[in-house]
């Protein structure tokens, strides 16, 4: 842990400098860097990205692909007045439900008889606090009401229908071994069921119809009533549209969420990082197929330091035969996994194997070590109550450190000989050896 002064730009790129003197390495040694969006660690101009950028060209940006994913959504529920409204349903609702023990009990009594599949019965989550000012009579009644419209089950219905693909998305974008070329084609796969959902929302409307009227207390849908728009706000000539029914009306909103979604997800992902990442990933690949490739200008200026083009263009030509011998199953290579594979084999003509492609391996390593998440490092800063809790107190800040470190690389962790660990420390005094002997 590194304490700050401030927060600023200035200050966390300094500390930053100073943990990696600390650690015998460089900024020149840097090739990626990935935060959130907040402007002082990704500001263009000033922002500790930059900063670092403007010393070490290499040290590339990358937006955390999950909190990107995050920020796709905040601004389809900003823009969907079907979704927030659902959302903001669901928050007072549990508020309601949590303010109270016999609610929670009802509710848990509830919610056992209804379950019929054995699953484990969840509580009512809280999206963010929110300050309670009405009575409980009240707002039981206005919540009762509320749960009987057809456009509360159907905002429910589809809130789910698009949050459930986004939750699958963004639990493969916060895995440690994320690449490049699955954040893209997972991001992909996300708007083409996002289009399917738009084009096929004659089908889930009718399935939510059909479900709701096995709900006893759902009502039937029905448009509301038409309002005039008052004329001081009337800005043209031309009448104002009115839907015909209900399920034009409800395909207007799910419409307009789908293409806000679509659109905030193509802004969020269009990052100029992945033109290079996507050149790297087609130039292996082609390579291992026995195709042409070609690296584009912006690779060769970036790592000219790092690599031997003229070298690292024989060695690609090699690569398909290389594949064909170690990998004989493999008809043709789609996946980066596929050519990692065979350069981390525990055979022991595997290091030949990488001191003879030098430069592609070194490529290799370029392109997996894009962070193209920063899950792991916000768990490590979620798991600071687990190590330190309240009645730990007066742990040291070294020893806390250690403990961090420990916590954080668990499977190197329990690859650690105790033996030896525990001998070390008999052996650095007399008195431990007198008192625990020899091991």
């Amino acid at each position: 842990m590194y304490k700050l002064k401030k927060t600023d730009a200035e200050t966390i790129t300094t500390s930053l400098k100073d943990i990696l003197l600390r650690c015998n390495l460089t900024i020149d040694d840097c090739r990626w860097q990935t935060y959130d969006g907040a402007a002082n660690m990704a500001g263009s101009r000033s922002g500790v990205a930059a900063r670092i950028s403007l010393e070490n060209p290499r040290a590339l940006y990358i937006h955390c692909g999950n909190h990107s994913l995050d920020l796709a959504l905040h601004d389809c529920v900003k823009e969907s007045g079907i979704i927030s409204d659902t959302l903001k349903f669901v928050q007072d609702l549990a508020v309601f439900i949590r303010s109270s023990p016999t609610r929670m009990a009802q509710y848990q009594h509830i919610a056992e008889e209804i379950n019929d599949n054995g699953m484990q019965v969840e509580n009512p989550h809280l999206l963010c606090p929110t300050r309670w000012t009405s009575t409980v009579r009240d707002t039981a009644s206005g919540m009762a009401s509320q749960l009987k419209k057809f456009s509360t089950y159907f905002g429910l219905s589809f809130a789910q229908n698009i949050f459930s693909v986004c939750e699958q998305v963004a639990s493969t974008l916060q895995k440690p071994s994320i690449t490049a070329q699955t954040t893209v084609t997972c991001v992909t796969s996300l708007k083409t069921n996002l289009q399917r959902q738009r084009d096929d929302f004659h089908l889930f409307y009718d399935q939510v119809v059909t479900s709701s009227k096995a709900i006893n207390f759902v009502d039937n849908p029905k448009l509301s009533r038409a309002k005039q728009l008052p004329r001081r706000f009337q800005h043209e000539d031309g009448e104002q549209h009115h839907f015909q029914s209900a399920k034009e009306f409800h395909r207007a909103q799910c419409v307009e969420a789908l293409d806000a979604c679509m659109a905030a997800l193509q802004e969020r992902f269009d990052q100029e990082i992945y033109s290079v990442l996507m050149n790297i990933e087609t130039v292996l690949i082609n390579a291992a197929n026995g195709h042409t490739f070609e690296l584009n200008d912006a690779v060769k200026r970036l790592y000219e330091e790092d690599l031997d083009f003229d070298q690292l263009k024989a060695e690609l030509k090699l690569l398909e035969g290389i594949i064909s011998q170690r990998l004989p199953e493999v008809k043709k290579v789609t996946s980066i996994d596929t050519i990692t594979s065979i350069f981390s084999t525990e055979e022991t003509d595997s290091s030949q194997i990488v001191m003879a492609m030098f430069n592609v391996v070194r490529l290799l390593q370029i392109y997996l070590l894009a962070p193209m998440s920063a899950a792991s490092g916000e768990r490590s800063f979620s798991s600071q109550r687990l190590v330190k809790t309240y009645l730990r107190s007066t742990m040291t800040a070294a020893r806390y450190n250690n403990l961090i470190v420990m916590h954080v690389n668990k499977a190197r962790t329990d690859e650690l000989d105790l033996s030896l660990i525990a001998k070390d420390f008999v052996l650095k005094n007399e008195r431990r050896v007198r008192f625990f002997g020899k091991f």
